[in-house]
This record gives structure tokens, sequence and C-alpha cells, in this order.
């Protein structure tokens, strides 16, 4: 008999990974507008409105990433889910047709 084992660690871990340099990245990005925002010398002449407008800029952009991630990232767990869920209720139709011809089957 075939056995599938599409129980996958590497692939929640690799989620988790990912997720977790997102969010570094995050991180990085609040201490660089810390940082800037720190700076009495980049708070005075035309350096403020350049630097305001690319903070906003990437602060925007970061969120929107982590967002459009986010919504990927659930998709794909949901897929695994629902390969996980085929693999269950395919070794239960296998197990009872199986025990319907008379055979015994330990899983």
């Amino acid at each position: 008999m075939t056995y599938i084992n599409v129980n996958n660690p590497a692939f929640a871990e690799l989620n988790n990974r990912f997720m977790k340099c997102v969010h570094e990245l995050g991180a990085e990005l609040d201490s660089l507008n810390h940082l800037l925002n720190s700076k009495e010398e980049a708070l005075f002449g035309n350096s403020v409105a350049i630097w305001e407008k690319n903070q906003r800029e990437w602060t925007r952009l970061y969120l929107e990433m982590l967002a459009d991630i986010e919504k990927e990232a659930g998709k794909a767990y949901k897929v695994h889910e629902i390969v996980l869920e085929g693999d269950r209720r395919g070794q239960q139709i296998m197990l009872g047709s199986a025990a319907d011809m008379g055979y015994q089957l330990n899983p």
C-alpha cells in the first residue's frame, strides 16, 4: 500500500522563518525612523520635507507588503490544511474499502 506523508513540518517552519524576517525588517524601519526623528540636524531646513516624505513612503510600502504577505501566508496555510484533510479522508476511504473486502490493515 502506498503511503503519502503530506504533513511536512518544513512547510510551517519556512513560513514562520519568513514572517520572522518580515517583522525584523519592520523593527529595523522603526529604528531608522526613530533615529531620523531624533537627529536635530535632520530636522532643519529642506531635509525635513525630504526625510518626512521618504519615511512616510517606506512605512506605507512596508505596511502594504506586510498586509499582502500575511494574506498570502494565510492562503498557503489553508491550502496545506486542505491537503492534510484530503490525505486523512483518503486514508479513511482506503482503510474502509480494505475492511469491506475482508483485509485487516493497521494504519
